[in-house]
């Protein structure tokens, strides 16, 4: 079971990094995109953002309860385990805090679509950019984490390796 929960932990943080990535990437393009007017492009962040948000909980969620099951297998150790689950912990309470206290405000100041944006939706976007940035970096982070191989156990001499089969 601990096998397994790894490496469904490793899965889930690596997935959600493409995942979000890969949103970023079409959210700009549709945003630059040139036949797109104000009413589109608000239009568009309240059909694509709901779904960000869920599939980064779920994620998320089940990474955390998956690295939990995991903790100290051979093949990452109890150290790095512990890392990771504090920083999937991080991620999470980050998405937390975002969802509810910088992108529902946020999602609220785009109503009517297309109208007037008011510097507070400026700062309330430059806040979200920056915080789902900090959670990607960290799922990076964590990513690596549990992924890294592990060659030398933490309490052994450098000489002696575990197995990586």
């Amino acid at each position: 079971m601990r096998s397994f929960s790894l490496m469904m932990a490793r899965f889930l943080v690596s997935a959600w990094c493409g995942a979000a990535i890969l949103y970023v990437i079409v959210s700009v393009t549709e945003i630059r995109y040139p036949l797109f007017d104000s009413r589109i492009r608000d239009m568009l962040a309240f059909v694509r953002f709901p779904p960000y948000y869920v599939c980064g909980f779920a994620t998320i969620v089940f990474a955390l309860i998956f690295n939990l099951i995991a903790i100290g297998h051979r093949a990452i150790g109890e150290r790095r385990s512990l890392i990771s689950l504090g920083i999937v912990t991080t991620t999470l309470a980050l998405m937390t805090l975002d969802y509810y206290f910088v992108y529902r405000p946020l999602s609220e100041m785009i109503r009517p679509p297309g109208g007037p944006k008011s510097s507070e939706f400026t700062s309330y976007h430059r806040w979200s950019e920056i915080i789902n940035t900090v959670e990607v970096v960290l799922c990076l982070i964590a990513a690596g984490v549990l992924n890294w191989p592990r060659t030398v156990d933490d309490n052994e001499s450098s000489s002696t390796r575990v197995s990586t089969q």
